[in-house]
């Protein structure tokens, strides 16, 4: 299916389908010196099987219901007489995004003094981040058209434009119903208005929203000739939108912006090294000029082109149009995408929030868990870190970052640094280094649903000897992995690590782990509430000191041993957020040595086992209790 991701483009997709923002289309308006404002390409497609009137209008210059297309959304409207019936409107049904191309180009086509920097618009329930960006050598054209703005584009009072900010980075955000056509476009010069009305009186086709047609092949470059001087339609400003829901945090905005971002520099970038952009713009154009031509002729309404189709034949046409299918797809499943604009440029986009780190560090004990070894070497640039492809290679989840570190000769903050760069790119996860004394449980929310299971089954059963069904019910009570391998067949137990192995990978597995909370009744005092401070609601990872009340119920357990003493200095860490291992390695001694210090004070302990939360939810549930 070609409207889904390209085999052929070198992105990536990890193997379990996630949604990380909503996500709903991508946008790409082009200004032409001549043309204007076009709507160069939408994706998805829009599902509707007919063209607006609107588009009709501003193409063919008929009358809206002349050759009418629009879907009608019927409106019952009460009378303002009881005894009268109700009035019925017929009146387009549309969404923000599915709204004619010739009103969605001018909403997102701005001003100059809105180039070249975040522009948002917010439609009802749709939020369009784009990055209006002025190609080379159009600063010219557009200085004539903020010249000649007032004569040729008069704006309506009624249009709310955005009001740009002091910095170029800030975003420009406008709030609005859906516009007229008319409205926030890029205005044209009034000789290159003229020109363009002989070509439309002379051309033997139409242009898709009342542009200049273009004669000969598609890849030809309109030329208008005014007192022996050719001016040539070439696209001035490129405007790439992504399309969100109107409600999304700011840290997933702020990403959006830098997608466009990235996007609209590489662009703008491989106009300039082969006019890249000018080809792929006026290639979509001509495509979308024919499909409108043989809607236009079309007899009958089951031989008309619907925008599906359309959809198709630009992707079919166009590389920019595969290219941002591609983006579609990587940024809406996966949350990245890595791919190569015009087999030339690699530019590598995500919606992860790149600034942010976990509260949780990475430790010595843990290791890095590679989602697909194969595929992430294969995704790596031609001019990454040797260091980076030997830490793929040699990794495994049998293997700590201490031990890879003596293998590798690396630091361990190098290491660190490598691992955070792939987890950052969802290739990688940060898990506790494999032994036979681990406990997994069934994941209760694994990413992967019912329609994608049958798939994982039958994947499982091309690489072992064994079926999932008779793995799964394994892993439904807490045991340990030695256990699980005693009491497998002697055939299987040789695959049992790697089948364990590929199912973490698949997110059908969870670590379990222990957590030790100090049970002291309560001093009763406004000072002895144990009650939590500012140091542990910023770093609830940080030891909280015993409380007065604590330290004196404490002392009462005092038999002058050196289990006492480590048990006193252990207490800080009994509140729930620190699991056993993490206690061994910060206070330097063996898991023997803990285990025994619990069994001996085992009266004023209470030990959980249940999956390693993130800090919000253990703090949470720490504060509930």
């Amino acid at each position: 299916n070609v409207l889904k991701r390209s085999k052929n483009t070198p992105c990536t997709m990890s193997l379990i389908p996630q949604t990380q923002i909503p996500l709903r289309g991508i946008v790409v308006v082009a200004h032409c010196t001549l043309g204007g404002d076009q709507l160069v390409f939408r994706y998805p497609p829009v599902l509707r099987p007919k063209v607006s009137d609107e588009t009709i209008s501003a193409t063919f210059g008929k009358k809206a219901g002349e050759k009418s297309g629009t879907d009608l959304k019927v409106v019952t409207d009460p009378p303002t007489n009881p005894a009268l019936p109700p009035v019925v409107v017929s009146t387009p049904h549309y969404t923000p995004y599915t709204m004619p191309s010739v009103m969605l180009c001018s909403i997102l086509s701005p001003k100059l003094p809105l180039c070249d920097k975040i522009f948002e618009l917010v439609v009802d329930d749709f939020r369009f981040v784009g990055r209006p960006t002025l190609l080379a050598q159009a600063d010219e054209k557009s200085k004539l058209d903020q010249d000649d703005d007032e004569k040729l584009n008069p704006i309506s009072s009624t249009t709310p434009l955005a009001q740009s900010k002091d910095s170029s980075n800030s975003p420009t955000t406008t709030s609005s119903s859906p516009l007229s056509a008319s409205q926030m476009s890029l205005p044209m010069p009034a000789d290159q208005k003229q020109n363009m009305k002989s070509l439309n009186s002379s051309s033997s086709s139409v242009g898709s929203h009342g542009s200049a047609t273009r004669q000969g092949s598609s890849q030809q470059i309109p030329v208008s000739t005014t007192n022996n001087t050719k001016i040539k339609d070439e696209v001035t400003m490129l405007n790439i939108a992504i399309v969100t829901g109107k409600t999304i945090d700011e840290a997933t905005a702020k990403m959006c912006r830098r997608v466009v971002t990235q996007l609209c520099q590489a662009l703008r970038h491989e106009e300039n090294r082969c006019g890249y952009v000018n080809t792929e713009v006026f290639k979509m154009i001509s495509i979308r000029e024919k499909w409108l031509m043989a809607y236009q002729k079309s007899k009958s309404e089951s031989d008309r082109p619907d925008h599906t189709t359309l959809t198709y034949d630009l992707i079919q046409g166009s590389s920019l149009a595969t290219l941002m299918k591609d983006i579609f797809h990587g940024i809406k499943e996966e949350g990245s995408v890595h791919t190569a604009i015009n087999n030339w440029i690699s530019v590598s986009l995500t919606v992860n929030d790149i600034d942010s780190h976990p509260l949780r560090p990475i430790r010595p004990f843990q290791t890095l868990l590679i989602l697909d070894p194969p595929q992430c070497l294969a995704s790596l640039p031609p001019d990454a870190s040797p260091a980076l492809k030997r830490f793929i290679e040699v990794c495994k989840p049998t293997k700590s970052f201490r031990e890879l570190q003596t293998e590798l000769g690396m630091p361990l903050t190098q290491l660190y640094r490598l691992a955070a760069h792939l987890v950052c790119w969802k290739k990688a996860r940060v898990i506790d280094t494999l032994t036979k004394n681990n406990v997994y449980i069934l994941n209760p929310s694994p990413k992967a649903d019912g329609f994608y299971l049958p798939f994982l089954s039958q994947k499982f059963e091309r690489n072992f000897p064994v079926k999932i069904s008779d793995i799964l019910p394994r892993f439904s009570f807490p045991k340990k992995l030695g256990e699980h391998v005693q009491s497998l067949p002697t055939s299987l137990q040789r695959d049992f690590v790697d089948i364990v192995i590929w199912m973490l990978r698949q997110d059908l597995l969870v670590q379990q782990q222990t957590y030790v909370y100090l049970m002291v009744p309560s001093g009763g005092s406004a000072l002895d509430d144990g009650s939590a401070d500012e140091n542990e609601e910023k770093w609830p990872l940080t030891p909280r000191p015993l409380q007065r009340h604590e330290l004196r119920y404490i002392e009462q357990l005092n038999n002058n041993t050196k289990e006492f003493a480590l048990f006193k200095s252990l207490c800080p860490y009994f509140r729930g957020y620190h699991h056993l291992t993490e206690i061994a390695w910060r206070e330097n001694i063996s898991k023997e040595e803990l285990a025994k210090v619990i069994q001996m004070f085992k009266s004023v302990l209470v030990l959980v086992n249940h999956p390693e939360e993130t800090i919000e939810e253990e703090h949470h549930y720490s504060q509930r209790q």
